[in-house]
């Protein structure tokens, strides 16, 4: 096998191919998300394709989202301590004013339906924005939308899209306001929109993909690198192992510093892109300070992290380690008073059982704990009858008898 080339200039080299692997992979998503929010609109989620998106969804949702708001807005209020509580029922006729008064208003705002045509119904009201006399006229197209409550609750709903619409059941729960209303909504997305939106959906599902690949593959070169760098970090050119300077630094200012860096940077990356977005940082900068925040971060990171690792080959990690040496201190010290109790026991039960050696000590101290045990016994029964206090006197001129018979040994 070749053996790992440990010269200094070959690992200086890989960390400035590590932090150009790092600085470039963020340059890439910083440009993909710049152009992925060049458009109005941000309609790529990862989905298979722009029939399921969720924007095609949302579209279809506004005549649905806009009536359930009316409802709300006109039926809900809050009581005196800020709780909402329904009004009273739809039959109210000022409610019903006020009602269809939202309702002109809402579906009368053209700004609310530039993409799409809709055809709602409210009993013997008619709400339209392409000049449809019936629900059936807005069911063509490649995406659109059908659902209709009547009076006695049943509900009816179909769409082109391959997915549920999120907010239709919304208008189900119109029940708490109006149980009687017979509600039609159709509604359909205009061709010249969904033509608009899907080409800006391709456009950006390429923007991601492209620069999902280019970021795997700067994290896959990167990571190499990395795994290179620890294996060789802290070897001289002869294979042995060798501190630096650096690594005499305590691992928890090491720790410190890579925390720092890699929260200050993303901190300051995310900062950075949001001001931009919003316009309020300058374009010609933008790259500039973006690759160079990472590059800092990423040297100190790759800096502190190659320290830890030499300590560690080293066999100097605790004594780089403010915490490792407490420890270290603390465990000595418990080892310590183990021996020492550990060392107290054997001598207190030497001394145990050389009292204990003849046989008349042994029978008084077996006696003694038995007594001690029995006589506990006597006292709490006491309480519930006076004839264990007699035993307990009686197990007392006992014990004295036995003491007394057995003192001829005890004085030989």
């Amino acid at each position: 096998m070749r053996k790992v080339v440990y010269s200094s200039i070959t690992k200086l080299v890989a960390v400035l191919l590590l932090i150009a692997c790092i600085v470039t992979g963020v340059l890439f998503a910083t440009n993909g998300i710049f152009e992925y929010f060049h458009d109005e609109e941000d309609i790529y989620a990862f989905e298979d394709d722009f029939s399921e998106s969720w924007y095609v969804r949302s579209l279809l949702d506004t005549p649905h989202n806009l009536m359930y708001n009316v409802y709300h807005d006109v039926f809900y209020e809050h009581d005196e301590y800020g709780r909402r509580i329904i009004k009273e029922n739809i039959s109210t006729d000022e409610l019903r004013a006020d009602f269809i008064k939202r309702m002109e208003e809402i579906f009368g705002e053209p700004s609310n339906f530039d993409k799409i045509n809709y055809y709602v119904q409210w009993n013997d009201l008619v709400f339209t924005n392409c000049g449809a006399e019936k629900e059936e006229e807005l069911l063509y197209g490649e995406y659109h939308s059908y659902f209709k409550k009547d009076k006695t609750g049943a509900v009816e709903r179909f769409s082109s899209a391959p997915t549920d619409l999120t907010r239709e059941y919304l208008l189900e729960e119109i029940e708490l306001f109006d149980s009687t209303s017979t509600i039609v909504i159709s509604c359909s997305i205009r061709d010249d929109a969904v033509q608009h939106y899907k080409t800006i959906w391709e456009e950006q599902e390429s923007i991601v993909i492209d620069t999902f690949i280019k970021i795997i593959v700067c994290a896959g070169a990167a990571l190499l690198l990395l795994i290179y760098l620890l294996c060789v970090c802290g070897k001289n050119k002869d294979g042995e192992y060798k501190n630096m300077w650096l690594d005499n630094i305590w691992i928890e200012v090491h720790l410190a510093a890579i925390a720092g860096a890699a929260i200050g940077a993303i901190v300051l990356c995310i900062f950075v892109i949001e001001d931009y977005v919003y316009g309020n940082f300058p374009h010609n900068l933008i790259y500039g300070v973006m690759g160079s925040v990472s590059a800092l971060g990423s040297l100190i990171i790759i800096t502190s992290l190659l320290s830890i690792i030499r300590n560690i080959k080293t066999r100097r990690l605790i004594e780089t380690s403010i915490i490792l040496r407490i420890l270290r201190w603390i465990w000595r010290l418990v080892i310590r008073i183990a021996k020492w109790v550990w060392r107290a026991t054997k001598t207190f039960w030497r001394a145990i059982f050389g009292m204990v050696s003849k046989k008349t000590g042994a029978i008084l101290i077996t006696m003694l704990f038995v007594y001690t045990a029995v006589v506990g016994l006597f006292g709490v029964l006491t309480i519930i009858s006076p004839v264990w206090l007699l035993m307990g006197i009686l197990l007392f001129g006992g014990a004295c008898f036995v003491v007394a018979y057995r003192a001829k040994d005890l004085d030989e």
